[in-house]
């Protein structure tokens, strides 16, 4: 998800009509949002069950025994 929102982050640079790039400026800022409450309850989500209060969820772990996301 990070990596096509920095793609999309860097297109809006590109963008020449000013119309379409407030457009697309919008879009990043509400992508963040969606991002940001994203990554905050993956979090919340590690955190309960680092504390043994699973949410009735497993989270993906990667080989390292971290969170993917």
């Amino acid at each position: 998800m990070h990596s096509a929102f920095d793609k999309m982050k860097g297109n809006v640079g590109s963008i020449s009509n000013a119309d379409e790039k407030a457009r697309w400026q919008a879009n990043v800022d509400m992508w963040q949002t969606v991002v940001d409450h994203h990554d905050q309850m993956l979090k919340h989500m590690e955190d309960a069950q680092a504390k043994g209060m699973g949410c009735g969820m497993e989270l993906p772990r990667s080989t390292d025994g971290g969170v993917t996301s």
